[in-house]
C-alpha cells in the first residue's frame, strides 16, 4: 500500500539538560504528529500501521543519527501521533553537535517518505546554550550572570580563581557595606602564594607562600600595621639553607632565631634583653678524688697520674683547677722527695713554675705532707681532661718509699673581672709576655713567661663579635630581601 505523508508537526518543550543535575519530572521526548493519505489523497483506513522514524544530519542521504525502529502506530482518520525518544532514547549530543537535522518517516515496506522534515529550535532545546555550565539545587539556582546572587551550598571538587592567561586570582567578599577584596592567590617565579587582604587598607595582613628557594619549604608572614610592614615571619627554608628561621620585627626592636647558624649567634635578642652570653655559659664544676695510695716508682723521674678530671665547657672561658696532694715519705733516713703538679699531658715533664716539692733529707720514720696546687687555663668551647700527677724525685736515697693520693676540682668561668696572671713556657700566643727565672730545689734555673690570660679572652670576644656582626648583617640582608619581595607582592 502506498501512502503519502501530508503534513507533520513537531511540538516540544525546551528541555534543559544541565551539566550535573537531571530533572526526573521533565520530558525528554519530542512530540511528532502527521497524516497519511492514499494515492487519491484520501485518508487511509483506520488501524495500526508500522512506522519507522530516523534522524539524519542531511536533507538527503547523510548519516543516520537516531533510529526508532518500526513501531505499531494507531492511525485514526489518517492522523497519527508519536513521541520521538519514547522507546529509543534521544541523546542530547545529537542536537548539541549538529546545527541542522532532518527527520525521515518510513511506512511498512514503502520507501521513506520525501521530503524529510527539518528540525527547528524545538529539538535543539535539548541543549540550551545558556545551560552549558548552569547548576541547580533544590529551590536555589546558581547562575553565571554578572550581578546575580548565588545562594545555597556550593560543592565542587575544585575551585579555579583566575584564568589560564593570568598569574593571580582573587576572592571578593560582600557585607552590608558592599563588596571587598578578601584573598589573593597567585604565583611568582618559583612559588605560589595566598594573601589575606585588609579590607580597610588594601594591604596584605597575612600571607603564605610556597618556598621561593625551591626547596619544598614555606613562608608565613603576619604584618603589623596598615603600611604592610612585616611583624612576624616564619621561613621553613631560610635563604635556601634547608634550616628554619623566624623573626619578630617591631618598629625599633626585633628578635631572630636562625637554626642555620651555630652557637650563640643563632638567637638575636634586643640589646636590653637577656643576651646570648647570659643564656648558655653559666659557671660549672667537675671534680674527682683518689682515696687509695699510689706508690710512686723510684729512679725514673716520670710523672704518674694520681687522678684525672674531665670538664665540658659550652663556650670559651677560663678553667680554674685546684688540687690537693697527700704525700707519704718513709723507708730511708736519706733524701726522699716527691714532686707534683697539674698538667694536661700524660707523663709530661715537671714544670717548676707550677709544680711543688714535698719531703726532705735525713728524716727518719714516716712523714706526711699536704700540698695545694692551682692552675688556670683559657679554653674555647669543648671537652678537656686535666690530671693531678706526681713523681718520686730522681735522686732519692736507696730504700726510699714515696706514696700519694689526692683530689682535683675543675671550675669553669665564662669571663674575668680583673687580671688573670699565670706562667707559661710558650709566649707565642701573647703580645705582652714577661720573662722570669725560676730556681729549682737542686739549683737548676729555668726561664718562664708571666702572662695575662685576659688577652686570650679579649681576642676570642673580638672574634665572636666580628663573626656575629657578619652573620647578623647576612640575616638582615636576607630579611630585607624577603620583606622587599613580599611588599612587592602585596
Amino acid at each position: 500500500m502506498r501512502v503519502k505523508f501530508v503534513n507533520s508537526v513537531m511540538a516540544g518543550i525546551a528541555i534543559f539538560l544541565l551539566a550535573t543535575v537531571a530533572f526526573a519530572a521533565a520530558p525528554t521526548t519530542i512530540s511528532y504528529q502527521g497524516s497519511l493519505t492514499d494515492g487519491a489523497g484520501a485518508p487511509v483506513a483506520d488501524g495500526q500501521y508500522l512506522l519507522q522514524f530516523r534522524i539524519y544530519d542531511s536533507e538527503a542521504g547523510g548519516t543516520t543519527l537516531w533510529n526508532s525502529s518500526f513501531r505499531q502506530i494507531d492511525v485514526v482518520g489518517g492522523l497519527f501521533s508519536y513521541n520521538l525518544g519514547d522507546t529509543v532514547a534521544l541523546s542530547p549530543s545529537i542536537f548539541q553537535n549538529n546545527a541542522d537535522l532532518w527527520l525521515g518517516v518510513k511506512v511498512g515496506t514503502d520507501s521513506e517518505l520525501i521530503p524529510r522534515t527539518k528540525f527547528t529550535s524545538v529539538g535543539h532545546a535539548f541543549h540550551a546554550e545558556t545551560a552549558v555550565s548552569a547548576l541547580s539545587v533544590e529551590g536555589d539556582p546558581f547562575v553565571r550572570k554578572s550581578g546575580d546572587d548565588m545562594t545555597g551550598a556550593l560543592r565542587s571538587p575544585g575551585l579555579n580563581l583566575g584564568t589560564a592567561n593570568t598569574t593571580t586570582g582573587y576572592l571578593n567578599g560582600y557585607s552590608q557595606y558592599g563588596p571587598f577584596r578578601t584573598l589573593d592567590i597567585g604565583e611568582f617565579a618559583n612559588s605560589h602564594y595566598i594573601g589575606l587582604i585588609n579590607a580597610t587598607t588594601g594591604h596584605w595582613s597575612a600571607s603564605m607562600e610556597a618556598d621561593p628557594n625551591g626547596g619544598g619549604g614555606g613562608v608565613l608572614i603576619l604584618r603589623r600595621n596598615s603600611a604592610g610592614d612585616v611583624g612576624f615571619y616564619l621561613d621553613g627554608n631560610f635563604g635556601g639553607s634547608e634550616e628554619p628561621a623566624f623573626g619578630i620585627t617591631g618598629s625599633s626592636r626585633d628578635v631572630q632565631f636562625n637554626m642555620g647558624i651555630a652557637g650563640d649567634e643563632s638567637v638575636k635578642l634586643p640589646d636590653d634583653a637577656i643576651s646570648s652570653t647570659e643564656i648558655l655559659n653559666e659557671p660549672g664544676i667537675a671534680t674527682v678524688k683518689r682515696t687509695n695510695w699510689v706508690p710512686l716508682t723510684q729512679g725514673t723521674g716520670v710523672m704518674e697520674d694520681v687522678c684525672i678530671v674531665t670538664i665540658t665547657i659550652p663556650t670559651s672561658g677560663y678553667i680554674h683547677l685546684s688540687g690537693n696532694i697527700n704525700g707519704i715519705t718513709y723507708g730511708t733516713t736519706g733524701r726522699n722527695y716527691g714532686r707534683s703538679q697539674i698538667d694536661e699531658t700524660s707523663g709530661g715533664s715537671y714544670y717548676s713554675s707550677h709544680g711543688m716539692y714535698w719531703g726532705g733529707d735525713s728524716r727518719a720514720g714516716t712523714n706526711y705532707h699536704n700540698v695545694l696546687h692551682t692552675r688556670t687555663y683559657f679554653k674555647s668551647a669543648g671537652t678537656y681532661s686535666f690530671r693531678l700527677e706526681a713523681e718520686a724525685y730522681l735522686t732519692n736515697a736507696a730504700g726510699a718509699e714515696t706514696k700519694t693520693r689526692g683530689w682535683l676540682l675543675a671550675t669553669y668561668y665564662p669571663t674575668s673581672y680583673g687580671s688573670v696572671i699565670t706562667t707559661t713556657s710558650d709566649p707565642n700566643e701573647f703580645t705582652d709576655a714577661k720573662a722570669i727565672s725560676i730556681e729549682d730545689i737542686d739549683g737548676t734555673v729555668t726561664t718562664a713567661y708571666e702572662v695575662d690570660l685576659r688577652e686570650l679572652e679579649l681576642r676570642a670576644a673580638r672574634l665572636r663579635a666580628e663573626t656575629a656582626e657578619a652573620e647578623l648583617e647576612l640575616i638582615s640582608a636576607q630579611q630585607a630581601q624577603a620583606e622587599q619581595s613580599m611588599n612587592e607582592k602585596r
